[in-house]
């Protein structure tokens, strides 16, 4: 798992990422669910990032039926399965440098060159090499990934020709097939699929941490009978999304070569290109998402982001709640510390704000945050004319950060802004990753069972099961795990405690045949 923003773009849009390490998230419980009959479910002291992403093992056939493609990992040990990020917010499935160069995963050619694909924002573009059509065999992540394959069986969902997008170039980093994230299974992987999450595992104390306390993802085809976990649950409350596809803010070169495949993206909110598109009178439908700070209020279009730990708002959102980002002029302007949100009618600093560093492609970037007074989010299950119905979702005290997500047509140069960004830190446990100058960090525990993410229904939807037991009070603490700032000493120690674990495993195995 990781743990805060960073900023890639992959599949036609700006990724959010983790800054890698190994924190405890640990402290006191927040009081979370309070109903009333006059008021929405009230979801309370969200903070601003997720304790983990869900994920999905794979693996890549040339064709159906094939052997996977394997090779060896960074440390010399046999890789087949791919750790993938299980991401709404990707439009196309995308195997990361390192592993795609140990898998041999075949690039495409085109007039004898390497196919090559782009998605471009304002600020430059992010190039992937694109693959030869293969066949993805997806499975759920519900424990440590088989090691490195074991059967078919583990991988029942088939998602044949698929092009991935592989890289970026350059980005071949040290990887443990074992532990690191090694891409990302986008919106192709879950097209005409019901998915369940379970971020409750993952809820766990330090010493309670395993290998199988992880957020458990189950993906099933409606037709087929649940293999295993617990098959396709009926929701408390469904939000309607709307899919846009954002295939106009990409390019692939040469000239009339296919590029990868790509679907379209989910939001909570009516078509987010529909004035971009000159689409008048503009809809309203599915409801949006609306953001409340003192007598200020805006309602827009929000990517639902499953890959994204953080959760954000655009500039001109933010301005419309009375909020800027600092600049020459106001009171008390410091140029070392650009990331300082202020109240745009004096320049006084918004209070309680909050920071994290995102990787984009201009290098690093700091971004700052703040307290909304509340998000609402309108479920199917309640009134549209009534967003006091209790069954839609009110969150007070909604932390966002300030984020223009920018996308452009590089053939009309007609430029996209994201309204905003609705990550996991609304719908997993979350954290306070401003307060790691101290510990222990804060730590709130997640509203819901389960996420079910239906992209199967001729409405696709986010589905909500709500917790149903009291959340404890002073929690002793949740640990994410990531590679990077833990050091090649601790991916050989983590490495070594699996090695372990399953000679462990296989000698009780020998033991029980004998008995």
């Amino acid at each position: 798992m990781t743990l805060a923003g960073g900023s890639r773009r992959h599949g036609g849009r700006r990724r959010a990422w983790a800054v890698p390490g190994l924190v405890a998230l640990g402290g006191v419980a927040i009081a979370l669910l309070a109903a009333s009959p006059s008021l929405a479910l009230d979801v309370e002291g969200v903070l601003p990032t997720s304790i983990g992403l869900p994920e999905a093992n794979v693996v890549v056939r040339p064709v159906a039926g094939a052997a996977p493609y394997a090779g060896l990992d960074s440390f010399g040990d046999p890789t087949t399965n791919l750790r993938l990020v299980y991401d709404t917010g990707a439009s196309g499935v995308v195997v990361f440098e390192g592993p795609a160069q140990a898998l041999s995963l075949p690039v495409a050619q085109f007039s004898g060159s390497d196919v090559l694909f782009e998605d471009v924002g304002v600020g430059g573009s992010t190039t992937f090499e694109v693959s030869d059509p293969l066949h993805l065999s997806l499975g759920n992540f519900t424990q440590d990934p088989p090691a490195p394959y074991s059967s078919d069986a583990d991988y029942p969902r088939e998602s044949p020709g698929l092009r991935l997008q592989l890289g970026p170039p350059g980005s071949a980093n040290p990887f443990l097939a074992d532990f690191t994230l090694l891409g990302i299974a986008g919106m192709p992987a879950m097209t005409g699929r019901v998915s369940l999450i379970d971020p409750k595992r993952a809820e766990v104390s330090l010493a309670e941490l395993t290998l199988e306390t992880t957020i458990h993802t189950y993906v099933y085809d409606p037709l087929v009978p649940p293999e295993e976990g617990p098959g396709i649950l009926a929701p408390d409350l469904r939000v309607e999304l709307f899919l846009q596809s954002f295939d106009r803010f990409t390019e692939t070169t040469p000239a009339g070569a296919i590029g990868p495949t790509l679907s379209a993206n989910p939001f909570i909110g009516p078509d987010p290109l529909a004035a971009l598109n000159g689409v008048l009178p503009l809809p309203t439908s599915p409801p949006g998402i609306t953001v409340t700070r003192s007598a200020s209020q805006a309602t827009g279009s929000f990517l639902l982001d499953t890959g994204s730990q953080i959760s954000s708002i655009s500039s001109a959102m933010a301005l419309t709640l009375g909020v800027r980002y600092w600049q020459p002029g106001d009171p008390g302007y410091d140029p070392g510390s650009p990331a300082t949100l202020v109240n745009d009618a004096d320049g006084s600093l918004v209070p309680g704000q909050f920071t994290v560093a995102i990787s984009g492609i201009g290098g690093v970037t700091t971004i700052a945050g703040f307290e909304l007074d509340e998000m609402l989010v309108r479920t199917l299950e309640g009134d549209p004319m009534d967003d006091d119905d209790p069954a839609h979702l009110r969150f007070p005290g909604a932390p966002v950060f300030v984020q223009d997500i920018e996308l452009m047509d590089p053939v009309t140069l007609d430029v996209f802004v994201f309204d905003g960004i609705l990550g996991t830190n609304y719908l997993f446990g979350s954290g306070d990753l401003s307060a790691l100058s101290g510990f222990p960090v804060p730590f709130r525990p997640g509203p819901f069972e389960w996420l079910v993410l239906d992209f199967a229904s001729a409405t696709p939807s986010l589905g909500v099961i709500v917790a149903r037991e009291p959340l404890p009070l002073g929690l002793p603490g949740v640990v994410a795990l990531a590679l990077g700032a833990a050091g090649v000493a601790g991916i050989r120690a983590r490495k070594a405690a699996v090695a372990r674990s399953r000679a462990g495993r296989a000698r009780g195995i020998e033991a029980s045949a004998r008995d």
